[in-house]
């Protein structure tokens, strides 16, 4: 006999069905329509992918400057704060930003980490038992330093190619290669920077890229290289995009919240203002927008973005949801992250 586990609206193939989820000795099958007697109902899906976050400065109170490079460039307001901070004050904001990102429904959390091997080991510890696969992606400040942290951490984040030495990033992507770990940067963020240089870099994931031109989104789609938008700490700092660009001329789009002083790691709240700020421009539509949060470029994680067996989904109980009404109200609705059995 198998039991329904599952009916309502289930987000399959990039798209909402109705659906209803059978499981019988440790398998699942899925069949049209709905099934009064089902263990959960309402909508199902996918829990998401945050793929770019800074939580170090999620216990920073003030308000942050208007410009960027005095906010968050290298000596600016976020790190004459990280610098002051003692351990737990630290330790107590991301631990605050992890459980704001569970509870919204993340299971994959990139986080590029300053702070060097210190703030490594800080985020690991604060994300112990959350329930999240946290992507440590730390910032060494020499090679020495990065050859000790490689092995604590899962790559590098840097800040962009203006703000380092290059012959310093050629060092890091190549320890980063040579241990089968993550390089990612920050690039075209508050100019726009060579593209060649970048590609040489042979990153495994750029940040921002709001001054790319269609060209440079081009080349990283041919060389295969994700690219990650954080729509609300853009426009936070003034800085403006036409997002339908980057699914139109790269696709491989994923998204992040940034910096945890401006903005709490909810991905619903992300997808609902880039929702928004699309309408005055090249409108996207919901289900893409639900597809930036789930695209991992962590291949390793075989299961994300499927209900199968084992896999955590978010569900939100008892309401029956479109993809407008999950990106719009998403952020607002009772959610919890349930594991099928």
């Amino acid at each position: 006999m198998t039991i329904p586990v599952f009916t309502g609206h289930l987000y399959s193939e990039g798209r909402f069905v109705r659906a209803t989820i059978h499981e019988k000795n440790g398998e699942i099958r899925i069949s049209g329509g709905l099934e009064a007697e089902a263990k959960f109902k309402g909508t199902l899906m996918p829990v998401l992918a945050n793929c770019h976050t800074h939580l170090g400065d999620s216990f920073i109170q003030q308000e942050p400057p208007n410009d960027l490079e005095e906010s968050v460039g290298p000596g600016g307001f976020k790190h004459r704060n990280l610098e002051k901070a003692n351990d737990q004050e630290i330790e107590i904001g991301l631990k605050r930003s992890l459980n704001i990102a569970r509870e919204s429904g993340t299971g994959l959390l990139a986080d590029f980490r300053e702070g060097g091997i210190r703030g490594a080991k800080m985020i690991r510890e604060a994300s112990t038992g959350t329930g999240i696969v946290v992507k440590i992606l730390g910032r060494p400040a020499t090679v020495e330093e990065g050859k000790e942290m490689i092995r604590l951490t899962d790559g590098f984040g840097m800040s962009s190619i203006s703000d380092h030495d290059f012959g310093f990033l050629e060092d890091l992507s190549e320890i980063a290669r040579k241990h089968g770990k993550t390089f990612a940067i920050h690039f075209s963020e508050r100019k726009r920077e060579d593209i060649d240089r970048l590609i040489s870099l042979n990153p495994s994931l750029v940040v921002h890229g709001i001054y790319c031109r269609k060209d440079d989104l081009a080349r990283l789609k041919e060389q295969k290289i994700p690219i990650c938008i954080t729509p609300r700490s853009n426009r936070f700092y003034g800085l403006e995009a036409d997002y339908s660009t980057f699914l139109s001329a790269h696709g491989n789009v994923c998204l992040g919240t940034d910096n945890g002083m401006s903005f709490p790691p909810d991905l619903f709240s992300e997808m609902a203002f880039l929702y928004l700020i699309q309408r005055s421009k090249s409108s996207i539509s919901p289900e893409e927008i639900i597809e930036t949060a789930l695209r991992n470029p962590w291949t390793e994680n075989r299961n994300w973005g499927k209900i199968e067996p084992g896999s955590e989904a978010i569900l939100f109980e008892n309401e029956v949801l479109s993809s407008y009404e999950v990106v719009t109200k998403g952020q607002s609705l009772k959610k919890r992250i349930v594991k099928l059995q």
